[in-house]
């Protein structure tokens, strides 16, 4: 039995590596659909205002995404949310200059925008 072994350790160990690679495989396959089944938790937006401003807000950034979707809101299922078409649509508003939109584990969709840096301000000096 020992001579056996050490003769074929070499495929018993190929084999042993190859049945682990399909199982992971496997695995991954079955948690992705999972996960595409899975409904949309929420929405969560973040803006950048280091720079003070103030052009646009989260409940603004959320009517653009919702206009977008089939149903108007965030009710259905990951698969059915086009990440892509949303970001565009975000970024051909004249006040964001990008967005970036992922779904997490949990099946939250966030929205992280950065807004646009105005070159002039135009003050008003005249007080009624």
């Amino acid at each position: 039995m020992r001579k056996w072994f050490q003769k074929y350790n070499h495929v018993f160990f190929a084999f042993t590596w190859f049945m682990t690679g399909i199982l992971f495989m496997l695995a991954i396959g079955a948690s992705s659909s999972m996960q595409e089944n899975q409904l949309c938790s929420g929405v969560e937006v973040m803006i950048d205002q280091e720079a003070g401003n103030r052009f646009v807000e989260a409940e603004d950034v959320e009517e653009l995404m919702a206009a977008q979707l089939p149903n108007q809101n965030f009710d259905l299922p990951i698969k059915f949310i086009p990440l892509q078409e949303l970001e565009d649509t975000l970024e051909r508003n004249p006040y964001i200059e990008n967005a970036e939109l992922y779904i997490d584990i949990n099946g939250k969709l966030w929205a992280e925008i950065w807004q646009k840096y105005p070159l002039i301000r135009v003050l008003s000096l005249i007080h009624i």
